[in-house]
């Protein structure tokens, strides 16, 4: 995650790995694989008379394939602006799906927080925008894996977006 500031907006950026952008393109590969294997199994299993159990087996495992391709196209690069002027904020998600929340005031915003939770398969320190209607915008992540929430840079960025621009908000310790 990185914070900028360009005049009077200040800009939050989430940028995936280059570990993560590459597990994309790996595991839609990996499931073409796994349907062309599953597809010459059942293929042969029902030629020599054993077709119901492979069939199910191998219709279990591409499941499996695409319940892990969805999870890893959900996740996107994200950029926040804080507009300080217009006291607005809007997010702005690119990945698989490219799709724009906002902008919404400051008045809109309950807090600015960083939550201990997981992304995926991984423990992450995650930057969460919460608002008045209740729901939970998901401004970006660090993964920690066992190390304590506090020793990850989102929760010092959002201490300096806080000062910043007078949002309420909390950090998980």
């Amino acid at each position: 995650m990185n914070l900028s500031r360009n005049g009077e907006r200040l800009l939050l950026t989430y940028e995936r790995s280059g570990f993560e952008l590459l597990t994309g393109p790996v595991f839609m590969v990996a499931l073409v694989v796994l349907v062309l294997l599953a597809a010459a199994i059942v293929v042969t299993s029902v030629i020599y008379g054993k077709g119901l159990e492979i069939t199910l087996l191998m219709l279990f495992g591409v499941g499996i394939g695409c319940a892990s391709i969805y999870e890893e196209s959900l996740d996107a690069d994200c950029t926040t602006e804080f507009d300080l002027a217009t006291r607005s904020i809007t997010v702005t998600m690119s990945g698989l799906w490219n799709r724009q929340l906002g902008p919404i005031s400051f008045d809109d915003v309950d807090t600015l927080d960083t939550v201990d939770g997981s992304v995926g398969r991984h423990r992450a320190a995650i930057a969460t925008l919460m608002l008045t209607d209740g729901s939970k915008w998901r401004l970006g992540h660090e993964g920690i894996w066992v190390r304590p929430v506090a020793t990850s840079m989102v929760p010092s960025l959002l201490i300096k977006i806080r000062h910043t621009t007078g949002l309420a908000g909390t950090d998980a310790t």
